[in-house]
């Protein structure tokens, strides 16, 4: 299970990586994303290296589905703000071939119909 926070503190990742019935607590990871083109940018796929200690996995994640979710908030202005959620079902395959099934979810501003995070 991996977290980043977002915002401010954009530096903020943790997480845990379950194997062989052991917890290794994530340092840090590095994540890049691939998204579809307008006007919906899809998460189409998703790239992790995840740290610990001296330890590192790789693993890839392929959306198996989209689901958008909109949500209306107040910015400090008190203007509309539209948040674009995103949750889907991954199939994951890791550095050595083996393969899982998650999901994921982010969370994005959107301004003037592109979600700011799409080269984050």
């Amino acid at each position: 299970m991996l977290v980043r926070a977002v915002g401010p503190t954009k530096q903020t990742r943790g997480g845990f990586v379950l194997e062989n019935g052991r917890f290794h607590l994530v340092d840090s990871f590095d994540m890049r994303n691939e998204f579809a083109g307008a006007p919906n940018y899809e998460l189409q796929r998703m790239h992790l290296a995840i740290h610990s200690g001296d330890r590192t996995w790789n693993a890839v994640g392929t959306a198996q589905a989209y689901v958008p979710l909109r949500h209306l908030k107040r910015d400090a202005n008190g203007g509309q703000v539209l948040l674009r959620m995103v949750k889907s079902p991954m199939e994951w395959v890791d550095g050595t071939g083996r393969k899982g099934v998650g999901h994921c979810e982010i969370q994005d501003t959107v301004i003037d119909g592109k979600p700011v995070g799409l080269h984050d």
